[in-house]
């Protein structure tokens, strides 16, 4: 079904950024320090926080470094900001970054500088973005689990869509209720692969092979700058690409 391929292309997309860049550990420690320094060091009461933390622990992040990272978010004054921005690729395909930076300028310069080597264009807020929906994605192992009874407990709790694949089983949540399942599941002693905020496009641009070999390699650059942490596109991949994302 087209919706299960999407977020196949989804996952597969953010396991191959996090793998090829080594950055999973940096990223989580980024959203650890914003957390910190938008909402207090209390878990309980800070769930971005306590969402972050829960990340740390599924990627295996050591706990001296996350408890020196709380540290240092305690006592630092640097302020951490989250930004977004939007691109067009080749042939009509709209492009995300996400990025979380304690320097704008230097950030947005970086973008320009690579959109001026690989092509593309900055585009102004939400002429992009508006194509996308914002979701929670949480995958799980696919050992030991019953697809058809965690289809129906995460049905009954909300959850607007579980679909299953070979290895692994792909449940997606509003985003405001991520923290939510992730808890449950951990509770209940399932194994969680990953699990993240992500955008969603409402529908997805083809393009030729040219185009889109040109628009990985705007995505590749982009991914490879220091601040951004996620890039997403609307880009309907060719099975050969698919090969290539995993």
């Amino acid at each position: 079904m087209a919706g299960h391929s999407k977020w196949a292309n989804i996952k597969h997309r953010k396991s191959r950024s996090d793998a090829k860049k080594g950055k999973l550990f940096s990223k989580i420690l980024k959203e650890i320090y914003s957390a910190v320094r938008q909402g207090g060091t209390d878990p309980k009461s800070n769930s971005r926080l306590r969402l972050a933390l829960h990340k740390a622990r599924t990627a295996n992040v050591p706990n001296e470094t996350v408890q020196r990272s709380l540290k240092r978010a305690e006592d630092s004054n640097i302020e951490m900001y989250d930004v977004s921005y939007e691109v067009y690729g080749y042939g009509g395909v709209g492009i995300v970054c996400c990025c979380s930076t304690e320097n704008r300028n230097r950030a947005a310069s970086f973008v320009r500088g690579t959109l001026s080597s690989k092509g593309g264009t900055l585009a102004s807020p939400n002429s992009v973005l508006f194509n996308f929906s914002r979701k929670g994605l949480i995958v799980l192992s696919r050992e030991g689990i019953d697809f058809d009874e965690i289809f129906l407990l995460m049905s009954e709790r909300g959850a607007e869509d579980v679909l299953e694949e070979e290895n692994s089983i792909l449940v997606i949540v509003p985003p405001d209720q991520l923290g939510f399942f992730v808890e449950y599941l951990i509770d209940k002693g399932a194994h969680l692969s990953s699990f993240d905020l992500t955008w969603v496009p409402n529908s997805e641009v083809e393009c030729s092979q040219e185009h889109e070999t040109l628009n990985h390699k705007i995505i590749d650059s982009l991914e490879a700058i220091e601040d951004i942490y996620e890039v997403f596109s609307n880009m309907k991949c060719s099975s050969q690409s698919d090969s290539f994302l995993s």
